[in-house]
């Protein structure tokens, strides 16, 4: 389970700052869980390629999603 996990944590990390933005808005979609699980990610790790995204950039996300919802 804890090899899944890193393998999920890499894969998400390496990916482009668009593609990162693109997993967070689908995981939204799916359910606030999962975009989450996703975010939680991001958070933890180093802003930049290959790391993760700055907290406006998340929020920025959810709110837009949170929006669409209304």
């Amino acid at each position: 389970m804890e090899n899944e996990l890193n393998f999920l944590n890499n894969y998400i990390l390496k990916q482009t700052t668009k593609r990162k933005i693109e997993l967070l808005e689908n995981a939204y979609d799916e359910s606030f869980k999962v975009f989450w699980s996703i975010a939680d990610i991001l958070l933890k790790a180093p802003c930049g390629e290959g790391g993760g995204l700055p907290t406006e950039v998340i929020d920025e996300v959810f709110q837009r999603k949170l929006k669409k919802k209304k």
